[in-house]
């Protein structure tokens, strides 16, 4: 899985590894955004059609989502005590 996280479509991956690696590929990217401050829309550009079709991905939704994680991520906090 690690060597073909970043090209999980490539015909070097074996097929049982495709699914799992596109998720893999998709969670990195979006991660990679939010820590770097990039919006979603912009990553999902880097993103292989493909993999946004196969996981049905709307890009516009997902900058939404991203763009609301501080907000959500602090009130869990809050109901959290800390």
């Amino acid at each position: 899985m690690v060597e073909h996280w970043e090209h999980p479509l490539s015909p070097e991956c074996p097929p049982e590894l495709a699914t799992p690696g596109a998720l893999v590929h998709v969670a990195r990217k979006l991660a990679e955004a939010e820590v770097a401050g990039i919006a979603a829309a912009e990553v999902a550009e880097t993103i292989a059609s493909e993999i946004l079709e196969t996981f049905h991905l709307d890009v516009e939704l997902l900058d939404e989502v991203y763009a609301s994680l501080p907000a959500r991520m602090s009130m869990e906090q809050l109901q959290a005590g800390r």
